[in-house]
Formats: structure tokens, C-alpha cells, sequence
């Protein structure tokens, strides 16, 4: 990966971090809110962070090109977890999607959206660029 990829994607993955200060879950604006930063300090996101920086900034070929986006899928995964889950034990005690739906702002959304278009580009900057070269080789 080049240095402008790598440059490309900490961009968006900082970008990604700093929608999480903003409130992403909550039932009444300014009354009741919980910022994005409960997905952030989460020691699974953490993990995947870890994952991410080791994923961009490791020389290297075969498995490490997998490193990035595999982090940033367990980031996604666990936004999506507590966009899911985050009023359970705390309002309700029972899911309900429509309360997901209803109690998030437009805030997680973009951060999940965010996070999801990392994740693109970090397949298409660590994984795809492999495969074509592999590809290339094969050929007679």
C-alpha cells in the first residue's frame, strides 16, 4: 500500500473517531443523551483500532493485508452492536428495533456510515491491489 493510501484511510479513520465524541444514542435531545464515545472506550473497539494502525502502518504481504480491514470490520460490528442493544439495560430491559431506530441520532448513523465507507476503502487499498497483482503473475 502506498503512502497516500495509508494517509487516505488514517483520514477517514480518524474522521470515524471523531463522530463518536458527538451524542449518538438517546429518547430527548439535551435532556438524555449518550455520546459515541461508549463505543470508542469499548475494549473490543480498542482491539480493532489496534488492528487497524498495525494493519496500515506493517510492511508487508500475505496475511498482514488482511490486518486493516478485519479491525475495522470488528469496529463496525460493534457500532452496530450498540446501536442494537445500547437502551436494553438502561430504559426498557427488552430489544426492540424500533426503540434502535427511534432512540439513535443522526450522528450514529454518520458514524456508522463512516465507518462502513473505511471499511471499503480499506479493502480496496490493502486487499484488491494484492489479488490483481497476484493475478497478473499467473498469466502465461
Amino acid at each position: 500500500m502506498r503512502n497516500r493510501q495509508k494517509l487516505w484511510l488514517c483520514l477517514s479513520l480518524l474522521c470515524c473517531f471523531f463522530l463518536m465524541f458527538f451524542p449518538w444514542f438517546g429518547f430527548g435531545r439535551g435532556v438524555q443523551e449518550i455520546t459515541g464515545t461508549v463505543v470508542l472506550f469499548h475494549p473490543i473497539t480498542i482491539a480493532g483500532i489496534v488492528l487497524t494502525c498495525i494493519g496500515i502502518w506493517l510492511p508487508g504481504h500475505g496475511m498482514a493485508r488482511f490486518l486493516a480491514p478485519a479491525g475495522i470490520a470488528v469496529i463496525l460490528c460493534t457500532e452496530l452492536y450498540f446501536w442494537l442493544f445500547w437502551y436494553v439495560e438502561t430504559i426498557t430491559g427488552q430489544w426492540s428495533l424500533s426503540d434502535s431506530i427511534q432512540g439513535a441520532y443522526l450522528e450514529c448513523y454518520l458514524g456508522m456510515g463512516c465507518t462502513l465507507c473505511t471499511f471499503i476503502l480499506s479493502i480496496l487499498f490493502c486487499v484488491l491491489p494484492d489479488a490483481k497483482h497476484q493475478r497478473i503473475k499467473r498469466l502465461p
